[in-house]
């Protein structure tokens, strides 16, 4: 009793600040990546891969997907914008349905179109 009396305060001092060291290193300093599940329409399998934030299109970005006018973002069945904010950035789907492309042969240009 008269230990903790007497190193009571310098233990519990002790305690918080190692339990404060643990709460810095498990978020800051060794955080765990995100990751975002993108499904491409007529791939077997969806991608899983590392996202550090919550735009669709930047989620597309880090896949080597290129958007182009046409092509359509689906999350929870809805159609999205590419612009749109996700609402959390951990183990979200994405469905990416590219546009057909159709090749216009005119006199002096060749224009490629894209359409949904």
């Amino acid at each position: 009793m008269t230990n903790l009396k007497k190193y009571g305060r310098q233990a519990a001092l002790v305690s918080f600040f190692l339990g404060l060291l643990c709460f810095v290193c498990a978020f800051f300093i060794f955080p765990i990546p995100n990751l975002a599940i993108l499904w491409v329409a007529g791939e077997i399998q969806p991608v899983s891969l590392p996202v550090d934030n919550a735009i669709a299109a930047n989620w597309l970005q880090a896949a080597g997907i290129r958007l182009f006018p046409g092509d359509t973002i689906v999350f929870s069945g809805i159609e999205i914008a590419p612009s749109f904010k996700m609402p959390g950035t951990d183990k979200q789907m994405l469905i990416y349905k590219p546009a057909f492309p159709i090749n216009d042969i005119g006199k002096r240009i060749n224009v490629m179109l894209k359409v949904a």
